[in-house]
């Protein structure tokens, strides 16, 4: 008669680092609409994007100033906004995210 198997049951080893979070971003087009924007300022936390990437962005001024909301920082195409070119996209990070290391 041929032996049982012997199963390992000891527990897994717990991870010795943290699981990471997926990584969350969001595609939105604003069509340069003040409402649009200024709700998307109201309504997003650090916690729930990583990423946003935002066409067609509403500007506030002359030189194409952009509001981000102050857990994320934008950037921005290399020639934003120069010789009176539109804005057409912007990038916002959250300053969750360690991009120096």
């Amino acid at each position: 008669m041929p032996e049982a198997p012997i199963w390992n049951m000891q527990q897994p080893s717990q991870p010795t680092q943290p699981i990471a979070h997926p990584f969350r971003i969001l595609q939105i087009n604003l069509n340069k609409s003040e409402k649009a924007h200024l709700d998307l300022l109201n309504r997003v936390k650090g916690d729930d994007w990583d990423v946003i990437l935002i066409q067609e962005p509403h500007t506030v001024n002359n030189f194409s100033a952009i509001w981000t909301p102050t857990n994320f920082r934008p950037v921005f195409p290399e020639d934003q906004g120069r010789d009176g070119t539109t804005v057409r996209s912007v990038i916002w990070v959250s300053n969750t995210l360690d991009t120096l290391g």
